[in-house]
């Protein structure tokens, strides 16, 4: 199977972004600021992959920031299984002060 420039570009950008994913999310985890937040919204979304459907789940939650700013953020990370969490849940995580819209979980409280 032979590839023409573009496949190759497309292959080097998906790479890209994936590797930029992973190095935040080990980043965040390592160096973030930890702090407790409340989940404030559990979405569930169906999702195509070729012919597979799968379940994919958003958590939305609140925290206050370093500087004691209210933040309102999707739950961040590698995958969008169930964290089995339901609203009114708190948690803590980790984010980044330049990445504050992408808080980790760290482990319920």
């Amino acid at each position: 199977m032979k590839f023409d420039l573009f496949s190759i570009v497309v292959l080097i950008i998906v790479a890209l972004g994936g590797s930029y994913a992973v190095y935040i999310q080990i980043k965040t985890k390592r160096t973030g600021i930890e702090t407790e937040a409340t989940v404030t919204d559990v979405r569930t979304e169906w999702e195509r992959t070729g012919d597979d459907d799968f379940l994919s789940y958003y958590y939305t939650v609140e925290y206050l920031n370093y500087e004691g700013n209210k933040v309102t953020a999707v739950l961040g990370g590698l995958t969008s299984s169930s964290k089995d969490l339901e609203v009114g849940d708190r948690i803590r995580i980790k984010y980044l002060k330049d990445k504050q819209d992408y808080p980790i979980m760290v482990k319920r409280i």
